[in-house]
């Protein structure tokens, strides 16, 4: 199978058009059909459905697109770790983090990798855990950090960091002059929270439901972060978040974090690679840096209520 026929296939793909397509790839429309008519021929099927309105996937070119991906990802990889090699890891890394984490720990990834690997070029990408897992199992991304919701049998990963969660409330909320508050005590509360099946909802209602209680005063439920913490400072309700995804409305004074107790609310995240995939030593180095940020910000105020689970990341072979 010839791979630029396969470059051109995931090209047309992302973009929707063969036109679009042949002037990306600086190719004419004629040859770049006839690239996709040999190899429909080879894999003995339809890949595409084209119209006046562009091109869609059809079931077997959604089928090749995946290994497709992952294939080119591969070659890409291959080339990059025989040239470094014997020299400073170089290449590209797609790495993905969900949006709670990414203002903790994306920026000193970055400058740590550029500091320690300035041949790696790396590529930061926020996501929802959900569509991170798939694309690092389709080989998208190298790799994603993810908060484990008990879903990821299909993926390699190793457990990084617990988070705590905190009660978010507005300054003047009564919550607000409270040390902590106890979990049974969150029914009580009107809340904004996210539905389900979001993973900080799954949380609350997984733990509520072992004290044989569930959330009664649900004002609204919003699977945006920019508005749960807007609705809480505006006293529409109390919401639960980490400490990183609040911490710029926190020092502003708009919002009051609360330790919630009796038990704690605290959830896991690991890192997730695709076990099908082989990782070169740029991933590795990459993801080993990212274990070490984590431990030296959460030494730091910014990032309270977070322990971190490695000291180094456990590369291919160790």
């Amino acid at each position: 199978m010839d791979f630029r026929h396969l470059r051109s296939f995931v090209r047309i793909v992302d973009l929707g058009s063969l036109s679009r397509a042949a002037l990306s790839l600086h190719v004419a429309q004629p040859a770049l059909s006839q690239q996709i008519a040999k190899l429909e021929a080879e894999v003995k099927g339809q890949l595409l459905n084209r119209s006046s309105k562009g091109v869609t996937v059809t079931p077997a070119g959604q089928e090749l697109y995946r290994f497709a991906v992952a294939i080119l990802r591969q070659v890409n990889d291959a080339k990059s770790a025989i040239q470094d090699s014997a020299t400073m890891p170089a290449g590209r890394v797609a790495l993905a983090f969900p949006i709670s984490l990414t203002a903790a720990l994306a920026l000193p990834l970055l400058q740590a990798v550029r500091e320690r690997y300035p041949k790696i070029e790396l590529q930061i990408f926020e996501e929802l855990s959900g569509t991170i897992t798939d694309q690092v199992l389709v080989g998208r991304l190298h790799a994603g950090l993810v908060f484990d919701d008990g879903q990821l049998q299909s993926l390699e990963f190793q457990s990084v960091l617990q988070e705590r969660l905190f009660l978010a409330v507005a300054p003047d909320s009564p919550w607000a002059q409270h040390q902590s508050v106890g979990l049974k005590e969150l029914p009580q509360i009107p809340m904004v929270i996210p539905s389900p099946p979001h993973g900080v909802r799954l949380l609350i209602d997984s733990a509520l439901k072992k004290i044989d209680v569930r959330l009664e005063h649900i004002v609204a439920e919003i699977n945006s972060l920019t508005l749960m913490k807007q609705a809480a400072a505006a006293e529409l309700g109390a919401t639960v978040l980490s400490w990183p995804s609040m911490a710029q409305e926190l020092e502003q004074g708009r919002l009051v974090a609360v330790k919630i107790e009796r038990p704690a609310l605290v959830r896991t995240a690991v890192v997730c690679v695709s076990p099908s995939i082989p990782r070169n030593r740029a991933t590795d180095c990459v993801l080993d840096t990212l274990v070490q940020v984590i431990h030296e910000t959460a030494q730091t105020a910014a990032w309270r209520g977070v322990k971190p689970l490695a000291t180094k990341w456990a590369a291919a072979g160790a």
